[in-house]
């Protein structure tokens, strides 16, 4: 049951505000504009002059429909119009088919009773996954077609108001504002390590329009899909036997990097994805820590495959940067690599997936049009 003491106002159902997906049917009560998730009891009479935020004490006997609650509870003036009401619990949602769920609906509305849910992950102090979308979660008790809640109630009622004002009662006829094209990075790289075979899988699963590939080059001419020259920002390259490998580069102002052109492919192969934290090792939080090694990393030749292969996908954008640098200080052209993995591929044919090329290095420009491509510049800020 709800704790009393987070109980606010919520408008009903259209701005309403939800924790552990259960449901919980109330009397209804004419209180107005507004009702309340959780009734409380009248606690006397009390002038409207009198301090609204003057806390006053509820006897326990008042709050027996809360019988987990503390003998005594302070609460708010500005709550004591609420009403008396006795909560039923129908335990876990997902206890009932979504067919049970209507019916239940219907049968609590029946007798002049609203059904509330509760206990959704939002709520929660600390997330287990940062790219979970509560969004969703609130639609599937709003807006699934078949039933809907008449409100929920929620620690955090700004994201269940702006879900149920901007998202629920969409249609998918509805008039499109605005055609856009999503663009990954390094496919889904907040739910996965970037660049591997699982992040590009969600992206694609999530609906992304092109797959992106920022292409590193290792010791043995490889051209891969890597976020990083420095592989210690997304692999466990330094708990590795790789680490005495590890130098600095002015050049780059990278300090105890460990480079891709200083590794073969075989090597990175051996090394365990990390998803990327950019608060380095500040910080312990990661998003979706329960697969923050998982997956593997692609060659670009695999990438380009698998992207011919995803028909929902449009097109590819590869960024190539250091491109100058690695050329001449370590005699590895990234540029021709990737020219001739796309090639290889058929990218060449008008008739097959669009592909744009990244750089911050205008001299890898003009090299790249010899294949049908858009090349443009990341601008610096």
């Amino acid at each position: 049951m709800v704790d009393v003491r987070r109980c606010w106002a919520t408008k009903d159902l259209r701005g309403a505000a939800a924790v552990n997906r259960g449901l919980t049917a109330f009397d209804l009560a004419p209180i107005g504009e507004w009702s309340f998730s959780v009734r409380l009891p009248y606690i006397g009479p009390h002038s409207d002059d009198e301090d609204d935020t003057e806390e006053i004490k509820a006897p326990s006997s008042a709050l027996d429909c809360l019988t987990e609650l503390e003998n005594s509870l302070p609460l708010k003036r500005g709550l004591s119009s609420c009403y008396a009401g006795k909560p039923k619990s129908f335990g876990n949602l997902t206890d009932f088919p979504l067919d049970d769920s209507n019916d239940l609906t219907k049968k609590e509305h029946h007798v002049n009773k609203k059904l509330f849910a509760s206990g959704f992950a939002n709520d929660v102090p600390l997330p287990y996954n940062y790219s979970y979308d509560p969004v969703s979660e609130y639609l599937s008790f709003i807006d699934n077609r078949q039933f809907s809640v008449d409100g929920v109630v929620a620690d955090f009622p700004v994201t269940p108001s702006a879900t149920i004002d901007c998202y629920a009662f969409r249609r998918i006829n509805d008039t499109v504002f605005a055609n856009i094209s999503v663009i990954s990075n390094e496919g889904a790289s907040t739910d996965y390590p970037g660049c591997t075979d699982l992040a590009y899988n969600k992206a694609v699963s999530d609906g992304v329009d092109i797959l992106d590939c920022p292409v590193q080059i290792t010791s043995d001419g490889i051209p891969i899909c890597f976020g990083s020259i420095n592989v210690r920002d997304r692999t466990n390259a330094a708990q590795s036997e790789f680490l005495n490998r590890a130098t600095n580069n002015p050049e780059l102002n990278i300090v105890d990097g460990i480079f891709t052109y200083n590794l073969t492919w075989e090597e990175i192969q051996s090394l365990r994805p990390a998803i990327y934290n950019p608060y380095g090792a500040n910080y312990t939080l990661y998003r979706n820590p329960n697969a923050r090694a998982a997956g593997n990393f692609m060659q670009l030749s695999d990438f380009l495959a698998y992207v011919n292969n995803q028909s929902p996908v449009s097109g590819v954008l590869i960024t190539i940067e250091n491109a100058a640098y690695v050329a001449a200080n370590q005699s590895l052209g990234v540029t021709d690599a990737v020219l001739s993995s796309l090639s290889d591929a058929g990218y060449n044919n008008r008739t097959t997936k669009r592909v744009m090329i990244r750089s911050s290095d205008s001299a890898d420009g003009p090299r790249t049009n010899v294949l049908q491509t858009h090349f443009f510049y990341r601008c610096k800020f």
